[in-house]
């Protein structure tokens, strides 16, 4: 409620303005008022209950799902799966709520958190190696493609992913590392992953000119 000193008039609904006159209304002292910005610190109380709700249902679900495990089989070998299903889902959760983190910073985060999940299932069942083999180079590669598609829609401020990029060339490493020591035995797609990478960085590098040798400057202090 606010009130137009020129007409004297009360003005009842949320208008800024007077209907009458167009003059800037006076808000009525006393009266309550929304604030300004919104109340974050309460937003951030809620998901905190969440959050630690969610993990005090996680722990209840996976000691019964334990318990279960043992009468049923002996083993735990099932309940690890759900425990690490519990841990993602808390990872993911936490990082969807916290402000401090990039959208491509939580995509590369929850898509690594991801990879790591599959590849304990891939333990679970003799760990045959198909985690390290297909799933964690192709998850570089899909990675690779999202962060040209945000490039291509944030242009202004493609230098921005330059960081990303750097880590996403490191990870490709990984896969071509695991095949010289023999843990996986497939080679085409570990190459790809990394040429994907190199591909992404360099001609970002290239295209980007000053642009992109400014922001590594600015974030390695490289000359």
């Amino acid at each position: 409620m606010a009130k137009c000193i020129k007409c004297n008039v009360m003005i009842k609904d949320d208008s800024k303005i007077c209907p009458l006159c167009h003059q800037i209304l006076e808000p009525i002292p006393g009266e309550k008022t929304e604030d300004a910005y919104p109340n974050i610190k309460e937003k951030h109380r809620k998901m905190n209950f969440v959050i630690r709700l969610y993990v005090f249902l996680a722990c209840v679900c996976d000691a019964l799902f334990v318990l279960i495990n043992l009468k049923a089989s002996g083993t735990v070998h099932w309940s690890v799966i759900t425990s690490a299903a519990f841990i993602y889902g808390f990872l993911t959760l936490g990082l969807s709520t916290d402000s401090h983190f990039s959208l491509k910073a939580k995509m590369v985060y929850q898509t690594l958190w991801g990879v790591a999940f599959i590849i304990v299932i891939d333990y679970i069942f003799g760990f045959q190696g198909w985690s390290l083999a297909y799933v964690l180079p192709t998850s570089i590669v899909v990675l690779d493609v999202i962060m040209l598609i945000l490039m291509l829609i944030n242009r202004r401020y493609y230098q921005e992913y330059m960081v990303m990029e750097i880590l996403l060339m490191v990870l490709s490493v990984i896969p071509l590392i695991f095949y010289i020591t023999h843990l996986t035995h497939i080679l085409p797609l570990a190459l790809f992953a990394l040429i994907a990478s190199g591909i992404l960085f360099i001609g970002t590098l290239i295209i980007g000119g000053p642009r992109s040798n400014a922001e590594l400057s600015r974030r390695f202090h490289v000359n």
